[in-house]
């Protein structure tokens, strides 16, 4: 049986718990149980934990709250010890091995906790935290604690506590009634009274904080009243600090309780409840700063508020002597400038609000970074409160030649137009084209494929530009760590959001009809389908070979359809090399009776082949979705001039049949569709890891753009709502 069993309660814990686990898994002590309960999560959670099977004990329940999860995984824990960690949370890498030699050290210990990190990015604050603290280093021997985590000045935090089970069994667990609010608390309470407490005054965890509301600051208080009453049989003689009074030290208490809320509703603007708070917490023990802040709430929070404000911008203005002063960017003229642009932006903001109006202004490089956002625009477009916007800064594009194609006419604008305007959201899908707007506004990023080609798995050379958006919808995992190991993203922010990759969703949500395809084509259904898709680049086959590609497919004998890349169009020589592609391949289908497929978006083509043709492009990947034959044209100048991630392009290879040659491609087109079955694992395998939950992305990213909008997201689509979402190519 383990030493230490780790318990850790999840609801709705999608964000963060991969965080919490991999924390647990690097601990230099390996004596350990990972027990998670599962409370009734409806986000992902259940996806990300299955991610961890084999390596935890995984718990679902029905939503019965923290102490309730907590209090399962204790009957179900075989360790001696019992450590807890929330979902959100992490440790530091000797955490678990500090406490295990302190309990050997001092095994009459019943709680042990240590210091904690408060960060809003915990992987941030572990790399900057070092850990240069002696191992042999015990802390002082455990002691009686009642008093202190009684009257607040011990405060034990979860994540770093650490108990023998038999203790928790023995005073109970943790109380589940939903009210408490601060069972954990409780729990400490019952423990200090009957047993000795240990502190280790080291960082052992980050804790990530919530938001205040004042909503919770009531829940607290409700809660601890109830804990004050249930622990005052206990006071006289656990609490040292009052010689035995119980009635002192709970009078103590309250009086310290109501002041607490009366300060919380002060600075939250409720001067009526405050007061109320005060009132109480001066009768049960008066003091001056009881009678001041009484006296205060009959003034008003929002005078005191404006005089505490001026003295912290005087504080802040101050400079310490000893301290350099750096002239380029600590001067008055600075500190003015800063100033009037941030008075300028909140005027602006309050100005340019259109009653309930929300503008979204989304750029388009070209028809395939529309195809890239156009799920998440049809869900957000139903919805009146939004007005949209649409631009395009590429040269080779202008704006209306990418949106009018599909319907979109009102409010194509070019980006001079949009740099005065204000919007609340800006949406882009590539970092190298992008418009600048002058005004605050919430900017989200959607990639614009997987392959890994141009650095784009991890873009130092353009960190700033990084770095300026608000969220960044990953489309999968392994991009995500990239950048969080690149230095570019903290892999637990909120800038960091794992959605998916919404162009795809179609291709196995049963929203696409592949007769419907076939017909729009005038294939014959009768016939397998190859689809011939290379990538964009004076290096790519269709440069190479394209052409003899294009008449070994002819010959086959069955469908045949290219889908070329938008950018091989583009006359610049960056994009085509400088050849006219459209008259090239449309000579060619004419005579070899081959369909050109024009559409930007790749995936009705995909979802109606049998097979794809590629050299190295997001669509091999994205093909992986339904498990289908791939050839791989070899072409090493690509992968060297488009700068490919090497990981990327063996593993594309590693699930398909690597050619060399034009007239080696029917042949590996004939082996894959006589074993169809030969590389399917591969093929599935790197799917799943490719793209993220596949079929709820763009629902996934359309909630990210509500959060960062302030607006509560509309109630969720039916089924034949979601299906008529794609525009074509529908039953």
């Amino acid at each position: 049986m383990p030493e230490i069993s780790v318990v850790i309660p999840a609801y709705n814990a999608g964000r963060t718990v991969t965080a919490a686990l991999a924390s647990v898994f690097a601990q230099t002590y390996r004596d350990f149980e990972v027990i998670v309960v599962d409370d009734g999560s409806t986000d992902d959670t259940a996806e990300r934990l299955a991610e961890w099977s084999g390596r935890i004990v995984w718990i679902q329940q029905a939503n019965g709250g923290p102490a309730r999860a907590r209090n399962e995984a204790i009957t179900k824990a075989t360790g001696r010890l019992i450590a807890f960690l929330d979902a959100d949370d992490v440790w530091l890498p000797r955490k678990l091995e500090r406490q295990a030699a302190y309990f050997r050290q001092y095994p009459e210990t019943g709680l042990l906790h240590g210091a904690a990190i408060v960060s809003r990015e915990p992987a941030a604050a572990v790399l900057q935290t070092a850990d240069d603290v002696p191992l042999d280093y015990s802390g002082p021997p455990p002691s009686r604690a009642f008093a202190e985590i009684f009257h607040g000045s011990n405060d034990v935090n979860t994540l770093t506590a650490m108990a023998p089970r038999r203790v928790l069994l023995d005073v109970g667990g943790f109380d589940e009634r939903r009210e408490l609010h601060v069972e954990d608390w409780d729990l400490w309470l019952r423990i200090a009274a009957r047993h000795l407490v240990g502190y280790l005054p080291l960082p052992l965890a980050v804790h990530r904080p919530g938001g205040f509301m004042s909503s919770a600051a009531e829940k607290t208080f409700r809660g601890q009243e109830l804990v004050i009453a249930k622990t005052a049989p206990s006071c006289a003689s656990a609490c040292v600090l009052h010689a035995g009074d119980g009635d002192r030290c709970v009078r103590d208490r309250r009086h310290q309780l109501y002041f607490e809320l009366g300060y919380a509703r002060f600075w939250n603007g409720e001067a009526a409840l405050a007061r109320d708070a005060f009132e109480h917490a001066h009768a049960l023990q008066p003091s001056a700063r009881t009678r001041a802040y009484l006296t205060a709430s009959l003034v008003g929070s929002r005078v005191i508020g404006a005089v505490r404000s001026a003295r912290r911008r005087r504080a802040v203005n101050v400079i310490p002597s000893g301290r350099p002063r750096n002239l380029v960017h600590d001067t008055a003229y600075g500190r003015v400038r800063a100033a009037a642009s941030r008075a300028a932006h909140r005027a602006d903001a309050v100005l340019s609000t259109r009653g309930d109006k929300r503008r979204l202004l989304f750029e388009a490089a070209s028809p395939m970074s529309f195809a890239v956002f156009r799920p998440v625009y049809e869900r957000l477009r139903r919805d009146a409160r939004l007005e949209f916007w649409f631009t395009s800064c590429d040269r080779a594009w202008d704006a209306k030649r990418i949106f009018e194609p599909a319907g979109i006419t009102d409010r194509v604008v070019s980006p001079d137009e949009v740099r005065r305007k204000k919007f609340d959201a800006y949406v882009n899908t590539d970092f190298w084209n992008m418009t600048w707007l002058g005004r605050d506004v919430r900017r989200i990023h959607l990639f614009h494929g997987v392959a890994g080609k141009y650095d784009l798995d991890a873009p130092l050379q353009i960190a700033p530009v990084v770095a300026a958006f608000d969220r960044l919808m990953f489309p999968n995992r392994d991009r995500l760590l990239r950048y969080a190991q690149a230095g570019l993203v903290d892999p637990d922010g909120e800038q960091a959001a794992l959605v998916g990759y919404p162009k795809v969703d179609c291709l196995v949500d049963g929203s696409l009809n592949r007769h419907a395809i076939e017909r729009s084509l005038g294939l014959d259904p009768s016939a397998r389908t190859v689809l011939y898709a290379p990538t964009w680049s004076p290096y790519s086959s269709l440069n190479s070979m394209g052409e003899a590609v294009i008449r070994a497919l002819g010959r086959l004998g069955v469908n045949v359809v290219v889908k070329l890349h938008d950018r091989s169009y583009d006359a610049a020589a960056r994009g085509s090399g400088g050849i006219d592609w459209r008259a090239h391949v449309e000579r060619l289908c004419r005579e070899w009776r081959v369909h050109l497929a024009e559409d930007a978006d790749a995936s009705p083509y995909l979802f109606a082949a049998d097979a794809l043709v590629t050299d190295h492009s997001s669509v091999g990947f994205e093909f992986m979705l339904l498990d289908r034959p791939i050839v791989v044209i070899d072409c090493p100048t690509l992968l060297e001039k488009a700068r490919v991630n090497p990981d990327k392009a063996a593993l594309l290879r590693s699930a398909a049949d690597v050619v060399d040659r034009a007239d080696r491609v029917a042949e590996a087109i004939r082996r894959g569709w006589n074993d169809p079955m030969r590389l399917s694992a591969r093929r599935r395998a790197i799917a799943a890891q490719m793209f993220y939950g596949p079929g709820g992305a763009a629902a996934r990213a359309t909630q990210y753009v509500y959060d960062l909008l302030a607006l509560p997201a509309p109630e969720p689509l039916t089924e034949a709502a979601t299906r008529e979402l794609t525009p074509v190519f529908t039953s």
